[in-house]
């Protein structure tokens, strides 16, 4: 699924109620941009099933499933794009976990976690794929508002959903490594919200 906070509900306190509101106002934006998403993905489902001649197989394929593997094996993520109210990060240190073989895919499961466990970055976003493993993080350089915003939500459960991949690659010593990258919300800094969260 597209970008959903999950989240309990937030009761507001008196000296944190404009924030609370705030982020009420951005949760209503959220779900907007996922149902007119949804609504574009089921039209452009119902385009691939009635402009192909498939055989019975082959109608079985998903038309929103992604990558593919190269004769090298590698399996890349060429054809995944952020929409256009979205942008792409990058998912750091990859490499530095415990991946496998079965955490490579799609998913629109995967999500963030605000965290204050990791000493030498106080903001850092700890980023799940879809089968809940620890992928690897936002980067430091763009991590501040989401941490900000996932703590100031919920702190006792910072997390928000997105979509994201998990592929590999080969590097030029000819080994397979991970790499990955997650797809958010656009984030206006110029918007008074974003200054508010920033400075709170």
């Amino acid at each position: 699924m597209i970008p959903i906070l999950q989240a309990t509900p937030i009761a507001p306190e008196s000296s944190s109620g404009n924030l609370f509101y705030l982020f009420l106002v951005f949760c209503i934006i959220v779900v907007a941009i996922n149902v007119s998403r949804l609504i574009k993905r089921h039209q452009r489902r119902g385009y691939y099933q009635g402009n192909s001649a498939t055989t019975s197989n082959e109608s079985d394929v998903n038309p929103e499933e992604y990558g593919y593997t190269t004769e090298q094996g590698e399996t890349l993520f060429d054809d995944v794009k952020p929409e256009d109210d979205e942008v792409e990060y990058k998912i750091i240190g990859t490499n530095l976990r415990d991946l496998s073989k079965k955490d490579i895919g799609y998913s629109e499961n995967f999500y963030l976690k605000a965290t204050k466990e990791v000493k030498e970055d106080k903001y850092a976003v700890e980023i799940y794929n879809g089968r809940g493993r620890l992928a690897g993080y936002l980067d430091r350089d763009l991590n501040r508002f989401w941490h900000k915003l996932l703590m100031k939500a919920n702190p006792e459960n910072p997390v928000m959903q997105c979509r994201g991949f998990i592929g590999q690659f080969r590097n030029d010593r000819d080994e397979l490594k991970f790499y990955g990258k997650v797809y958010l919300p656009e984030v206006d800094e110029t918007d008074p919200d974003y200054k508010r969260i920033m400075n709170g």
